[in-house]
């Protein structure tokens, strides 16, 4: 609900409350009294009184001295106005409807009012209610206005903080596929010049279509394609790569982007020995609305002297997935038998 209409619903529910504070006579009207004209008069002046001392408290009093902790300015003030309030209320009763209460209460006589202690402590606290009913309103009031905008805030850095991961991917992204691009300028000149066109597809879609939020699974999996025919071209004979990624009906779902490359690159990274048989594969399928994502490599890790940047993709993937789908992804890894397999499983 936007800020207009939810001035709209709160004036609403002002009006419904004292709609039916103002209703009350009608159902606990006495129909021993003759005069219902006084009856009501009577029953509603009250009302009145109550309804100003609320608002009162509510629009002025409550916001300038109580929540400023000038607690004994507001007592001060809301003693005197109960008691200028009170005075009223009795001079109209006095004045007004006195004769009319003691008939039909079988009081004392007519000009000899009743005994008013008690009707002045009972009109005090009475009074005093809808000092409380204020501050109570008023408080929970900030607690929800407090609690949300802490919620605007923790969204806004949630925002920021995946966007820096973002950004953080992209020149690791970008390193591996300068690389492998640099590579292919000494083997194949004509192969290069293919190869930067097709990364001009890939940056289209990390400028644009994954600036957009979520994107469409389909999208994401092509990008990913394109990404491992790339990385696969710089690859000696020795390392066979094996991919699936379902694209029936990923066109049905969305997915944040970005989310696979860690795992992708991190298979690459360790799966490959120059002079060694080596293995990559990658299996990506759909089954009631959930992703499933298997990666599994042969596993030759590195030593330190080739660590530069190593690990920087997966610390970004684990922060993202909890920023992104908190309580919706299962996300392990194993190393057996020299292999390295990971599955990430999402709710979409």
């Amino acid at each position: 609900m936007n800020k207009k209409g939810n001035k709209y619903f709160q004036v609403g529910m002002h009006l419904f409350f004292w709609l039916i504070v103002y209703l009350l006579p009608f159902v606990f009207f006495d129909k021993a009294i003759s005069d219902f004209s006084h009856f009501l008069l009577y029953s509603w002046i009250p009302v009145i009184h109550y309804a100003i001392i609320f608002y009162v408290n509510f629009f002025v009093l409550i916001n300038r001295f109580l929540f400023k902790k000038k607690y004994s300015v507001f007592i001060i003030i809301n003693v005197l106005m109960v008691i200028a309030v009170l005075y009223s209320n009795w001079i109209i009763r006095e004045v007004v409807f006195i004769d009319q209460i003691v008939k039909t209460q079988g009081g004392p006589p007519i000009g000899k009012p009743p005994p008013i202690i008690g009707f002045i402590i009972k009109d005090f606290i009475s009074f005093c209610i809808p000092i409380m009913i204020s501050i109570a309103i008023r408080a929970i009031e900030i607690w929800i206005k407090t609690d949300k905008e802490k919620q605007e805030i923790v969204n806004k850095n949630l925002e920021s903080e995946i966007l820096h991961l973002k950004y953080q991917l992209h020149p690791h992204f970008f390193f591996n596929l300068l690389n492998t691009i640099y590579v292919l300028i000494g083997k194949s000149p004509e192969k290069a010049q293919k190869t930067v066109h097709d990364l001009s597809k890939l940056m289209r879609y990390l400028l644009y279509d994954s600036n957009r939020g979520k994107v469409k699974l389909s999208m994401e999996i092509d990008f990913l394609m394109g990404y491992i025919e790339l990385m696969n071209l710089r690859l000696p004979e020795n390392v066979k790569v094996d991919y699936y990624f379902q694209k029936e009906q990923s066109e049905n779902y969305q997915i944040f982007p970005l989310l696979l490359i860690p795992l992708i690159e991190n298979s690459y990274k360790h799966g490959v020995f120059t002079t060694k048989d080596s293995i990559i594969k990658f299996y990506l399928v759909i089954s009631n609305g959930k992703m499933i994502f298997k990666s599994s490599n042969s596993y030759f890790p590195k030593d330190q002297s080739e660590k530069s940047g190593s690990g920087i993709g997966l610390q970004n993937l684990k922060k993202r997935l909890e920023l992104l789908y908190p309580d919706k992804y299962y996300y392990n890894f194993c190393i057996e038998d020299g292999c390295y397999s990971v599955i990430l499983n999402i709710i979409l």
